[in-house]
């Protein structure tokens, strides 16, 4: 018998292993694995193929060395490289242990085996086929599942409102309106949602819920602020993600039951995909993707392999692993548009990660805004500059800092230019006259405000202030700027009203549409907007999260709150200090707005935002 049977077979039972062994942390242990439902099979796939060239190069060497490479060597080998496998299933042994355990299992492999070679070699011939047919069945039954899915869901839809508009949800991951040409940038980031903007309402003080990914978009997507949903941890220290459970309706569940397709198409699969829950409504839901980089980073020794940074530097590939670009996103939701076999209105979430680290913009984007060379040693940082930095002890310079912040806005930029050619695509399918397109974002991002870097670890105006854009000429006035703050949290009303479906799920929050459907001599009562994030006392100290307690903002029409989680306060003057450098909670001036801010608190933090006295004085 050949070794590459045997190695197919250890690939096989290596593949199978990994697999059972994920489902125990998945399922056992309630551990997020961060990788698509498809690697049930995948991962067999790519150990398979895999464990065929090792199995392959075997063979040449001991045609080309018979003396040296025996079966026992060869098996030995296998060994090694399945039990490695499988112990990296489990990141959190050290890699020391990996390696100890993976070397001891596989030498008492290779004796017990190379002691019962024509025993191994019968079951070997035995099992592979049942090995390989296990694994056809498992890719055609996940692909048939998931097919079943989508069309019994479509199945059960209702009949849908006669004129009912499509919706199109565009969420920019990471992008902060500061950076945009559409809020005052003097670089040209955003010109295609400045010409949206034109016919269009943009909010000038659009607050996300909260500063890093899942609790903002769940709040988005629910109506519910983050404390009151189940994603409340981050992922900053190794703390993790809790997915967002079934005790409060979604947005697409809404739309679902008013008879829209639901579709959604998102590059940030790891926090924004269905592991996270994020998927619940959606009849259609593209996160990871099936391609040739994927299959790679299904076997678990490649996964290890590859987002080595040492292995990367060799590799010169400094990207997030199988990153799905604009280009891809704008592709999988255009196909899927072509593709409909019902043609329903549609509501379609997208989520673009261009401006996520690690910032890489591609040729033409690149060096538009700096020079290249300055940020060519964040290339030995793929997973974040500041964060290597800090393990080691040092602090950016200021001309690091500007050459993230150039690439960033490079990335935006590049992400924009899509923007522009998906709303071509619209017009050239004849679809932007009946549909709402929102444009907003999930968070921002600091580039050293405070101190600081990235999102998630802060409530400060650079991690918060978002872009948000409304665009339907029937409905949305055209032009309009709204400089009242408004909370992300309310997309979900703002769309069941604008789309005139209907609320019978009662997702709570406003329409911001009540910014102009007023009549000229009434005023829109303005409450503080609400934004959250769960303290980790394990994060950085300089982090303002791990100063204990939750932390809490609230922003009026003047003043940015901050209560921090050890009590400490700050306020901010928007107006006047839109930089926030100067903290007024310790001013005189600061006393009595700081008490009007502590009693408003309590009442929005129990969801009673409206009402008598709920609104903070005029100029608050």
């Amino acid at each position: 018998m050949g070794l590459v049977l045997i190695a197919a077979w250890f690939g096989l039972a290596t593949g199978f292993g990994e697999v059972l062994s994920l489902g125990v942390r998945k399922f056992g242990f309630d551990r997020m694995l961060f990788l698509g439902r498809d690697i049930v099979w995948m991962a067999p796939l790519a150990d398979l193929i895999l464990f065929l060239a090792l199995g392959l190069g075997l063979s040449i060497a001991g045609r080309l060395w018979p003396r040296l490479v025996s079966i026992r060597l060869a098996v030995g080998v296998l060994a090694f490289v399945g039990f490695l496998s499988l112990t990296l299933t489990y990141p959190r042994l050290h890699r020391v242990a990996q390696l100890v355990l993976a070397t001891g299992l596989a030498v008492q492999c290779a004796y017990l085996i190379g002691a019962r070679e024509p025993a191994f070699k019968r079951m070997v011939r035995r099992t592979a086929g049942w090995m390989g047919a296990l694994l056809l069945g498992l890719m055609a039954g996940m692909l048939g599942w998931q097919w079943q899915l989508r069309r019994q869901a479509v199945a059960d839809l209702p009949a849908p409102r006669p004129g009912a508009p499509n919706i199109l949800l565009l969420i920019l991951d990471t992008v902060r309106a500061q950076s945009l040409n559409l809020y005052g940038r003097d670089r040209e980031t955003s010109p295609n949602l400045v010409q949206l903007a034109k016919t269009g309402a943009t909010f000038e003080r659009a607050l996300a819920p909260a500063p890093w990914t899942t609790p903002s978009h769940a709040s988005m997507f629910t109506g519910r602020y983050p404390h009151e949903l189940s994603v409340a941890r981050s992922n900053i220290a190794g703390d993790g993600v809790a997915p967002l459970d079934d005790k409060h309706p979604t947005l697409a569940e809404a739309l679902a039951g008013s008879g829209y397709l639901t579709a959604a198409f998102v590059a940030n699969f790891e926090y924004a995909g269905y592991e996270v829950g994020l998927d619940r409504g959606f009849a259609h839901f593209d996160d990871y993707p099936r391609s040739p980089i994927e299959l790679v980073f299904s076997s678990a020794l490649a996964r290890a392999t590859l987002n080595s940074w040492k292995v990367r530097r060799v590799l010169r590939y400094h990207d997030a692993a199988s990153r799905r670009t604009a280009p891809d996103i704008n592709d999988s939701f255009l196909d899927w548009l072509d593709r409909r076999e019902e043609k329903r209105p549609f509501f379609a979430f997208l989520n673009y990660y261009e401006a996520h680290e690690p910032y890489l913009p591609p040729p033409p984007f690149e060096g538009r805004f700096g020079p290249v060379n300055v940020r060519k040693k964040a290339q030995n940082y793929p997973m974040g500059i500041h964060q290597a930095l800090r393990a080691g002890k040092r602090a950016m310079t200021p001309e690091e800092v500007q050459g993230e912040l150039d690439a960033y806005e490079e990335s935006i930029a590049y992400l924009d230019h899509h923007l522009g050619g998906l709303f071509d695509e619209l017009r050239r399918r004849d679809l932007v006259a009946n549909t709402l397109i929102i444009v907003t974002s999930d968070h921002g991002e600091q580039f050293g405000e405070h101190g600081l870097f990235a999102h998630g670890n802060s409530l400060y105006w650079p991690s918060l202030h978002i872009p948000l854009l409304l665009w339907f000429p029937a409905r949305v006035p055209a032009g309009m700027r709204i400089s009242a703050p408004v909370g992300a949290r309310d997309l979900a009303a703002t769309i069941l009203d604008l789309a005139g479906v209907g609320n019978q799920l009662g997702l709570p929050g406003e329409s911001v549409a009540r910014h102009w459907n007023r009549s000229d001599s009434t005023t829109v009562e303005l409450t503080p907007v609400r934004s959250e994030v769960t303290s980790l006392p394990r994060a950085p100290k300089e982090y303002p999260i791990s100063r204990g307690g939750d932390l809490t903002s609230l922003v009026s029409s003047r003043y940015h709150y901050i209560r921090n989680g050890d009590g400490q306060e700050e306020l901010y003057d928007l107006e006047v200090d839109p930089a926030e450098e100067l903290d007024l909670a310790k001013t005189a001036a600061g006393r009595e707005i700081l008490e009007q801010f502590r009693r408003r608190l309590e009442p929005v933090a129990t969801g009673q935002t409206g009402g008598p006295g709920a609104a903070l004085k005029s100029g608050s």
